[in-house]
């Protein structure tokens, strides 16, 4: 998992530094030597400087800053390739070196920051991103892409999908009215485009690898020249264990007297997956009451193996009817739970009693067996005193005891 996670992280930058959107751009020291530290700069993609506008960039996400040399300094600066931008300027927050704040100048145009990390004249790391500073700037939006679809299937992105949009504001982005997006034919690799008369585009992936293609955004007034690009990739052919997945939501159930069903949520890192396509659910011993287990197995197209889970089913309960006081004591009488549960009725019932509403302190547990018993008188309590009372049903299958949820509780003040 972490070699995929770190291998991943490798993946994006170098996809990330091709692109043509603000790039990552690792400097070069000029003598051929390798830099100790590669800082990544970090930042707001959704954000477009405007001049004037100041930006906050870090660094305090990176795998390298605990090993840096107690001596050893961060400095920010604005790099040789700003492109024309007069009155640019990057200052660092004066509590946290790995953090800066970068103030765009008065043409549009991008910005470079440059982060370099020096020890005395030794200089171990040097990094720096391009930002956006300039009005207009487009970006194409997305919604509904599905990265994990499997080979030889098909997906639609309809035209409402796809926005070419343009920045009103550091993270306002509205829609261009009549602006349309689509695909060259030089942009895709390894899937086949269907422009349909609709507007929309189907994408079928031919080959189940690390392919993609580029969504294009065109102005109304401009239709062969693209004003920004989305990239858009697929997710790549490796496979994964379902074992190295986080499951979650695997809960207890109360029998019903059908198969009792999970709906488990599966995740891989930030994405989520899928039944049916990326995994199957099955079940065994989950109708009765009992330990029950619940299998997911990966389909083989991207996730492999098989994760078994155990829950259990338990069985119905019942209700506190009534609650009478007695000298020193109370008789409770509760609903009878005679329904069969398949196999067997209950074994019994648990009364519980406690002087506070939350039963955490001094609460007392008396067990009587019998699915007839629905009355018991409770006795050697303190007069004038108010107790708590409620009552669930317990099974007992194969030497282990299953019980229900507690009934809603009563009280009652003694003689």
């Amino acid at each position: 998992m972490k070699k995929y996670k770190r291998f991943r992280a490798v993946f994006l930058a170098l996809v990330l530094a091709l692109s043509l959107m603000p790039a990552m751009v690792f400097a070069d020291n000029g003598e051929g030597d390798n830099y100790k530290y590669w800082p990544t700069i970090n930042y707001d993609e959704d954000i477009a400087i405007f001049p004037g506008d100041v930006v906050e960039v870090d660094i305090s996400d990176n795998w390298f800053i605990p090993e840096l040399p107690s001596t050893a300094e961060i400095v920010w600066s604005i790099g040789p390739d700003t492109d024309d931008m007069v009155g640019c300027a990057v200052s660092p927050d004066l509590n946290d070196m790995t953090k800066a704040y970068v103030t765009a100048g008065n043409e549009g145009g991008f910005i470079e920051v440059v982060c370099t990390i020096i020890d005395g004249s030794t200089v171990l790391g040097r990094g720096s991103n391009f930002f956006f500073a300039r009005d207009p700037f487009y970006k194409v939006v997305v919604d509904d892409f599905d990265p994990d679809l499997p080979e030889g299937e098909s997906m639609t992105i309809h035209p409402a999908l796809m926005v070419a949009t343009k920045a009103t504001g550091n993270t306002v982005f509205e829609p261009v009215a009549g602006a349309t997006c689509k695909l060259s034919t030089s942009d895709k690799y390894g899937v086949k485009i269907t422009h349909n008369s609709d507007g929309s585009i189907t994408i079928k992936r031919l080959v189940y690898s690390q392919t993609g293609f580029d969504l294009h955004g065109y102005l109304p007034d401009d239709p062969e020249n693209d004003v920004a690009h989305e990239d858009l990739w697929f997710t790549d052919g490796n496979v994964y264990p379902i074992t190295d997945a986080d499951i979650t939501g695997i809960k207890n159930r109360t029998y019903t007297g059908d198969l009792v069903a999970q709906t488990p949520v599966v995740k891989w890192e930030d994405r989520t997956l899928k039944p049916d396509r990326d995994y199957k659910l099955s079940y065994k011993n989950s109708v009765n009451v009992g330990e029950a287990t619940i299998a997911v197995k990966g389909t083989g197209k991207k996730y492999y193996g098989t994760e078994v889970l155990n829950f259990r089913i338990n069985p119905k309960p019942t209700e506190m009817k009534s609650l009478t006081a007695v000298s020193k004591g109370f008789t409770a009488n509760w609903t009878m739970q005679d329904e069969p549960m398949k196999k067997s009725r209950i074994t019994g019932y648990q009364l519980q009693y406690c002087t506070g509403s939350t039963f955490k302190t001094d609460a007392v547990i008396n067990t009587y067996k019998g699915y007839k018993t629905v009355s018991k008188k409770v006795t050697g309590l303190k007069a004038g005193k108010k107790y708590y009372v409620r009552v669930r049903t317990y099974m007992t299958v194969d030497g282990k005891r299953y019980y229900s949820a507690w009934s809603e509780a009563k009280y009652v003040t003694t003689k």
